[in-house]
């Protein structure tokens, strides 16, 4: 038995790629499933975000399981292969396990630091959990990774790195879109970048400040604590 992790994040691939690539709640749980009654693969664990999709098994045999994910991938995908290849990246054993507690850790996010990948990792393993796919070795793996990335957040100062990226973003847009008080600002989303950049928004002086997300409660929600 080995431990894999094969996919394709921010690091590796063009953000076009990484939205074709990215599978929505019914696509993972099929991909586990599917990867779950493989010979070559014991355990799976299937996460998928905007910065990244990356498969976690727990494999039988190395070649067989390697083969079997990027075939599955590309078949959930709807990707070619020849594109996927190219910009699949394969981290095996110890490397595998410090991969997995950097992405708890937000270390390998685009915004650095950001807290929103513990919980889409513990969605990932509760899925994975559903279908029956996990066993000791990836449950131990993600508990241990989500207890990394909190402690990570917990006794660091990293999330104040993703603010920093807000300010720049703000600042880089200040020469086309002028004073912030006199312009309009859209946020995408309710989740913890969100927040923050609404957070980070408001602090600077934005007039208008319009919270768009899916679930019409979390968006209120966020609205009502900037203000």
């Amino acid at each position: 038995m080995s431990l894999l992790v094969l996919g394709l994040s921010h690091h590796d691939a063009p953000l076009d790629l990484l939205e074709r690539v990215s599978l929505d709640g019914a696509a993972r749980r099929a991909l586990v499933a599917t990867l779950s009654r493989n010979e070559h693969i014991a355990e799976a664990v299937v996460v998928s975000t905007c910065n990244r999709t990356e498969v976690y098994v727990e494999a039988v045999t190395f070649h067989g399981a390697v083969a079997a994910v990027t075939e599955e991938l590309e078949v959930a995908a709807r990707v070619p292969r020849a594109e996927l290849t190219d910009r699949l990246a394969l981290h095996f054993e110890d490397r595998a396990i410090a991969h997995a507690f950097r992405v708890a850790s937000g270390l390998e996010s685009m915004a650095l630091g950001e807290s929103q990948i513990r919980a889409q990792m513990r969605a990932a393993l509760h899925e994975a959990q559903e279908e029956r796919a996990v066993g000791p070795a990836l449950n131990a793996l993600f508990q241990q990774a989500l207890r990394v990335g909190k402690r990570v957040h917990t006794d660091t100062g990293i999330e104040s790195v993703s603010g920093s990226l807000i300010q720049a973003g703000l600042a880089a847009a200040a020469p086309v879109v002028g004073d912030l008080a006199s312009a309009r600002v859209l946020v995408v989303g309710a989740g913890s970048m969100a927040a923050l950049a609404a957070q980070t928004a408001h602090r600077a002086g934005a007039g208008e400040l319009t919270i768009v997300n899916r679930t019409l409660s979390r968006a209120a929600a966020l609205a009502s604590r900037v203000g």
